[in-house]
């Protein structure tokens, strides 16, 4: 199931931010997601090179911790690529400012790997090297998971079919979850 863009999470925050503030009326969104992409395949097909050539003022990297765990990747590659991923774009966009999210909740989270790992074992692998090198840092899979609680819902009811993309509400609450960071941040 296909996602209006507008309805996605980063179409409704571009939109949100634009009206909320006049210096931003301007802002321009550059989507660079890969679909399916780990974070090993980022660094080898050069997508980092290609968000370093947009010169963006800032980044939200959503980490490719799904496609890790469903690629097998170990945690130890996860964090050593999450490391040179970073070290690009901080050498390359001194200037830039860099928010790293986690992926959004998925239905097999607690399945494991052939490496005998689950999706929360890649987020606190991540979260460490993250903390470690004190990089800015939301936990989204935490914040939609609180909000899904509070509003009384499934996790199967914001996710498409295939039980790991968020649909149309997912994006709604992904978007709230984002919206409300950089209000706090302004």
């Amino acid at each position: 199931m296909q996602v209006n863009s507008s309805h996605s999470w980063a179409g409704r925050l571009e939109k949100s931010l634009r009206s909320d503030r006049d210096d931003l009326e301007t802002l321009g969104f550059i989507n660079h997601g890969h679909n399916g992409y780990s974070t090993e395949d980022l660094l080898k097909g050069k997508k980092i090179e290609a968000v370093i050539q947009d010169k963006p003022d800032l980044i939200i990297f959503e980490n490719s911790l799904i496609n890790n765990h469903y690629q097998s990747l170990s945690l130890e590659q996860t964090q050593k690529d999450l490391e040179s991923i970073m070290a690009k774009l901080q050498k390359e966009l001194p200037n830039a400012k860099i928010l790293i999210i986690s992926p959004n909740p998925v239905t097999n989270g607690k399945t494991e790997n052939s490496l005998g790992l689950n999706y929360t074992d890649y987020i606190q692998a991540s979260e460490q090297v993250i903390k470690t090198n004190k990089w800015t840092y939301l936990n989204s899979k935490e914040e939609i998971e609180k909000k899904l609680s509070k509003k009384n819902m499934r996790l199967a009811d914001i996710l498409t079919n295939d039980n790991i993309h968020p649909n149309d509400q997912g994006h709604y609450i992904w978007f709230e979850v984002m919206e409300e960071y950089f209000k706090l941040k302004k």
